[in-house]
C-alpha cells in the first residue's frame, strides 16, 4: 500500500461539550484517513449525530484537497452503506469491495469499496487516532465529561450550568489545529512511520494524485433522487 492510495473512514464522538445555537452539545467528527501514513486528510466537525451528509462533506474535503483514493475502508453502519455514496451492500458480510450501484458517488469516481467486520472496533485502525484525541485534547478542556459514566467529573454540570464551556466555533479552531499541528506531526515508532510523523511519510511517499475538477467533484457529491417510473403521463414530481 503506498501513502494516498487507500483511505478508512469512520466517526467518533468528543467526550467535550460546547455550546451550539444556544445548547450544549458533544460535538462528532467524520474523518477520511490515509491507511498507509495515518495522516488525517478530510474530516468534518459537527453537531448533530451522524448520517452520510457528513460522509460526503468529510470526502468532499479531502479529495479537493490530495485527490482520489483507489480504495475506501468504510464502517458497516447504514450512513456508510447508503446507495448515493458506496452504493450499498448486500446482506452477506463481506471483507472485499463489492459491485457498487450505478448512480453512486464511489462508482462515479472509480474508487472500489471495502466494508469493515461488524462490531469490531479493532478493524479500523482510525480508531487509535480517536483514543489520542481524548488523551492529548479533550482532557484539558473545560467541559470533558470522559469517556464512559465512571469517568465523569464530578464538575462537569457546574461547568456548563456556569456557563464556562467554549463556543462550537472556538472549539472547531482549536480541534482544527490540533488535527493539522499535532496529530499529523507527530512522531510514531511503528512498524510504518519508524520515529516519523505521518507529514513526513506522505510527503516522502506521496506522489501522483488521481485528479478532479472542482466542478466536477461538486457535482458527484450531490445527493440522487430515488428511481421513478415513466408512466404515459410523464413523471410524477412531489
Amino acid at each position: 500500500i503506498t501513502a494516498g492510495s487507500v483511505w478508512v473512514s469512520d466517526h467518533a464522538q468528543i467526550d467535550v461539550a460546547v455550546k451550539f445555537n444556544g445548547t450544549v452539545c458533544f460535538p462528532w467528527v467524520t474523518v477520511f484517513r490515509d491507511i498507509k501514513t495515518s495522516k488525517w486528510l478530510g474530516w468534518f466537525l459537527h453537531a448533530e449525530s451522524p448520517n452520510s451528509d457528513h460522509i460526503f462533506q468529510s470526502f468532499y474535503y479531502g479529495v479537493k484537497k490530495y485527490g482520489l483514493p483507489e480504495d475506501i475502508y468504510l464502517d458497516n453502519g447504514k450512513d456508510y452503506r447508503c446507495k448515493d455514496f458506496a452504493g450499498g451492500r448486500e446482506q452477506s458480510v463481506k471483507v472485499k469491495h463489492l459491485a457498487q450501484k450505478e448512480n453512486s458517488l464511489m462508482k462515479n469516481v472509480g474508487v472500489n469499496v471495502h466494508f469493515a467486520l461488524p462490531y469490531n472496533a479493532q478493524t479500523k485502525p482510525v480508531e487509535r487516532d480517536f483514543l489520542k484525541i481524548k488523551t492529548f485534547l479533550s482532557k484539558g478542556f473545560v467541559g470533558y465529561r470522559g469517556g464512559k459514566i465512571t469517568e465523569r467529573p464530578e464538575k462537569l454540570l457546574s461547568e456548563i450550568k456556569d456557563n464556562k464551556i467554549m463556543d462550537f466555533a472556538v472549539f472547531k479552531e482549536l480541534f482544527d489545529d490540533f488535527i493539522i499541528n499535532f496529530l499529523n506531526k507527530n512522531p510514531s515508532k511503528g512498524k510504518i512511520l519508524k520515529g516519523r510523523c505521518p507529514d513526513e511519510v506522505w510527503a516522502e511517499e506521496f506522489k501522483v494524485k488521481r485528479a478532479i475538477s472542482s466542478d466536477a467533484l461538486k457535482l458527484f457529491c450531490m445527493r440522487t433522487s430515488r428511481p421513478v417510473k415513466i408512466g404515459r403521463n410523464g413523471v410524477y414530481d412531489s
